[in-house]
């Protein structure tokens, strides 16, 4: 154990692999957790060292080939600002805003997806039968814009809503450079309607913002983890400080979920009829507006218990 993590657990912080009873409580009610000292700051320093070196071997490759995948495709995307000239980055981790399904392509992330502490705590809220949905880094340089409030699971739309998430900061995450923000107790009520004023997956949000006496920031110290519903609304604001933050976003859904068509056409019992792959389609759930910027891909590994295959995730 290093100096500071000796330090911070003097502090009283524990370091249990379990929820409380109150803490689950308390999930139930509010729909989130903040969790102290989830990852040790080694954990933390060794897992910016890896986001480091995924961007820089994915730049080699770019500067060898000259190519890249799709927007918002596998592993790492770029600003789009960068992609399309209009803005210079100071370095290369400046220039990306995420890297996605890293624990299919990365295998430290892969190790990471099994963490004891998250697969402990995703056991107690959602049965034993545990997969990993979905695993990101969120890079939110200086001058980045806002994510606009949602709810995961209005991407995902998973039946039964049985999904959560880990959002772990590797940097102090304060509302100047974007934390998390949250409404308590929204993730009860199913999806919300999500919508967007263009084609852009970004702008894909929440049609009506919570008003903001009910919204919560969420201020966390590297190591420090946010663990939330799928369903419940949160947000991040524009980074306005001259500081990164970073952080890992690691998705757990019971194995026994199922994707579901927008309920909006009367078929919210039918499953869509995908391939086993773990490329992306679209939902057919026209003539709704949403359905464009719902892409189901499979789980990313099986985290315990049973994998159920055919339409399951």
């Amino acid at each position: 154990m290093s100096e500071t993590d000796s330090k911070r657990q003097k502090k009283g912080e524990s370091d249990s692999f379990s929820l409380t009873d109150k803490m689950i409580e308390n999930y139930g009610r509010n729909g989130y957790l903040v969790l102290r000292n989830l990852f040790s700051i080694d954990e933390v320093e060794a897992t910016k060292a890896e986001i480091s070196r995924i961007i820089d071997d994915w730049y080699a490759e770019f500067e060898r080939t000259g190519k890249e995948g799709p927007d918002w495709e596998e592993v790492v995307n770029r600003d789009p600002l960068v992609k399309s000239g209009q803005l210079e980055p100071v370095d290369r981790l400046h220039s990306v805003r995420r890297l996605f399904r890293i624990s299919v392509h990365v295998d430290f992330f892969k190790e990471l997806a099994s963490h004891p502490k998250m697969s402990a705590m995703s056991r107690q809220l959602l049965g034993d039968d545990v997969k990993l949905l979905q695993s990101m880094a969120l890079l939110k340089p200086p001058g980045t814009a806002e994510k606009r409030w949602h709810q995961d699971n209005g991407y995902f739309r998973l039946i039964p809503n049985h999904v959560l998430a880990f959002w772990i900061a590797l940097d102090e995450a304060d509302i100047e450079n974007g934390c998390m923000h949250v409404v308590p107790q929204s993730h009860g009520h199913g999806v919300d309607e999500h919508s967007s004023p263009s084609d852009q997956h970004a702008l894909y949000s929440l049609t009506n913002v919570p008003e903001k006496e009910k919204v919560v920031p969420i201020l966390l110290s590297p190591g420090d983890a946010l663990l939330f519903h799928g369903e419940l609304h949160h947000y991040t604001p524009p980074n306005k400080s001259t500081r990164m933050r970073r952080a890992v976003q690691m998705h757990y859904a019971s194995s026994h979920c199922k994707p579901t068509v927008c309920p909006k056409d009367g078929e919210e019992d039918k499953i869509p009829d995908k391939s086993e792959q773990t490329d992306f389609s679209h939902f057919d759930c026209a003539p709704c507006v949403e359905p464009k910027f719902w892409y189901f891909r499979k789980a990313e590994l099986l985290v315990s218990g049973q994998d159920y295959g055919g339409q399951h995730i």
